[in-house]
């Protein structure tokens, strides 16, 4: 998809110091793709830490006002944050790797498009073996890690509907799954708005047990495989890596650094 005049661009939500430090990979990783970027904090954040967001001249960082009240409450504001006519709303544990094929034409003809998981070898995972509440329930498996909504009414028919899912979550008989974990309230939302099917989806690795397609079955994956990175990609066990990494294992931005360390 061609980028202009910062039409498309990636947004994500990093409260706390640990997520700052990611937030700030993923925007590293977004400006070599020559995408731009919003990174959201929380309400009175007086330090961005010695993170030099100036560095990265795509991104811009939002200070969130409104007060929240619950764990991943503030995915609700994604819509009304967003600078971008259409948004690649992420997790901050997620790079684009320098292979990353880009956006598909269809996306920004689309309100919203879900993430879909798939596995180093490529191959789409639908439904994950830790997701068994959602197919008890009928619910479709929609994926914020990598989701993409457009400015439309319906993008903000959804995150209105994503607030009332916060809103009422513990009074439905959905609370028997979980906490309302961000995956969880967009599947609820998903099916308000758009319905039980998810239509096309947007792959990304899913670095986590049963979805990652690695041997180890381990969700500490970064110390039990062949990792490689240098400036044409990043490589597991040989395999480039050409879809955004939704690597889930925190010692991956450490690593990171140690690799700049010992190639320069």
């Amino acid at each position: 998809m061609t980028v202009s005049n910062g039409k498309i661009g990636g947004l994500t939500f990093a409260f706390g110091a640990g997520y700052r430090k990611m937030a700030f990979l993923q925007a590293q990783s977004f400006e070599l793709h020559g995408l731009p970027f919003a990174v959201v904090v929380e309400k009175g954040c007086t330090s961005l830490g010695d993170l030099d967001w100036n560095s990265v001249r795509n991104t811009q960082v939002v200070e969130l006002m409104h007060e929240v009240h619950s764990p991943f409450e503030f995915e609700r504001y994604a819509y009304e944050l967003s600078p971008f006519e259409v948004t690649i709303k992420t997790d901050a544990d997620l790079i684009l790797p320098p292979g990353w094929l880009g956006l598909p034409q269809w996306t920004g003809s689309l309100d919203l498009v879900s993430g879909i998981p798939i596995s180093i070898q490529g191959i789409e995972i639908p439904s994950s073996p830790y997701r068994r509440a959602w197919s008890a329930h009928g619910l479709p498996e929609v994926h914020s890690a990598f989701f993409l909504f457009r400015k439309s009414d319906r993008a903000q028919a959804f995150f209105h509907s994503v607030g009332k899912r916060f809103d009422t979550f513990y009074s439905t008989t959905t609370r028997e799954l979980a906490t309302p974990s961000t995956d969880l309230i967009y599947s609820l939302a998903w099916v308000d708005v758009v319905g039980i099917e998810l239509g096309p989806g947007l792959p990304f690795l899913h670095m986590k047990f049963g979805t990652s397609g690695l041997d180890s079955y381990r969700d500490d994956w970064v110390s039990h495989v062949n990792l490689m990175e240098d400036s044409a990609g990043i490589y597991i066990n040989g395999t480039q890596l050409v879809h955004p990494v939704h690597y889930y294992d925190k010692t991956f931005p450490r690593y990171r650094e140690q690799q700049k360390c010992l190639h320069g």
